[in-house]
């Protein structure tokens, strides 16, 4: 299983139950109030959460906040897996439980401040070369 098992009843973040759909990119969940409420929640293959139900709102965050951390890894800061690693340690979470598909928007404000102190520390390293202290 790649995410996390679907609940029964997968209710989302209005609190009503969500149905199962299928769009052009496959199954998703979706709130019953839409258009009142427009929730939803990504699958993987398997048929587990790729998402936490959210809002509009909560999806654009969670997109700036895995746009702005991959940089971390993609650019070589670090490696992804020590990326994870610290953010997971930034956050207070488990490394299995730092997915940003299943963040808050709070979480995905704190995933930028993260990496806006990352990349600080290594301009400040590229600069000055390593802390004498540590």
């Amino acid at each position: 299983m790649n995410g996390r098992p679907v609940p029964d009843p997968l209710l989302c973040v209005c609190g009503q139950p969500m149905h199962l759909k299928t769009s052009r990119y496959g199954p998703f969940y979706s709130c019953t109030t839409w258009p009142d409420c427009d929730g939803t929640a990504a699958l993987h293959d398997d048929g587990s959460l790729k998402s936490t139900p959210a809002t509009a709102v909560t999806k654009a965050a969670r997109i700036g906040a895995h746009k702005a951390f991959d940089k971390l890894w993609k650019e070589g800061l670090m490696s992804r897996s020590k990326a994870y690693r610290a953010l997971a340690e930034h956050l207070g979470l488990k490394k299995r439980d730092t997915h940003i598909g299943y963040f808050t928007e709070e979480q995905c404000d704190q995933v930028l401040q993260f990496v806006s102190l990352m990349v600080m520390e290594e301009e400040h390293y590229q600069r000055n070369g390593p802390d004498p202290t540590m």
